[in-house]
């Protein structure tokens, strides 16, 4: 079931996720900079700013760990399942990896409502 679920979502997710995620992190740094309170170094030692770097560097690292180990690893264990070996303890540790990640959405989302009462 978990193979026929990751399937067309890896086959998509490099094409679909990675410029989705781009898109939003370049809109969040014009969103607080550009079109925010952000106009100089100080402006980040603010509430306001302390949310706006909470969320740019987790979102930033989120996607870093989304295309160089969910990905690739979810790919790998694919391949593994469809040869026949199970998903095993790489199959847990990714699973414990894509939940840190989700956790690490939520943080970065919290922030981006923060920010709008700071």
């Amino acid at each position: 079931v978990q193979r026929d679920f990751m399937r067309p979502f890896l086959e998509r997710s490099d094409r679909i996720v990675v410029p989705v995620a781009i898109t939003t992190i370049v809109l969040g740094v014009l969103r607080g900079t550009v079109f925010g309170r952000i106009h100089s170094l100080a402006d980040l030692a603010t509430p306001y700013g302390i949310a706006w770097l909470i969320g740019l560097v987790l979102a930033t690292t989120l996607l870093a760990v989304g295309v160089f180990y969910l990905a690739p690893e979810a790919k790998r264990l694919l391949q593994g399942a469809e040869a026949g070996q199970g998903l095993g303890a790489a199959g847990r540790r990714l699973q414990v990896v894509a939940l840190l990640d989700l956790l690490g959405f939520f943080v970065v989302f919290s922030a981006m409502i923060a920010m709008r009462f700071l």
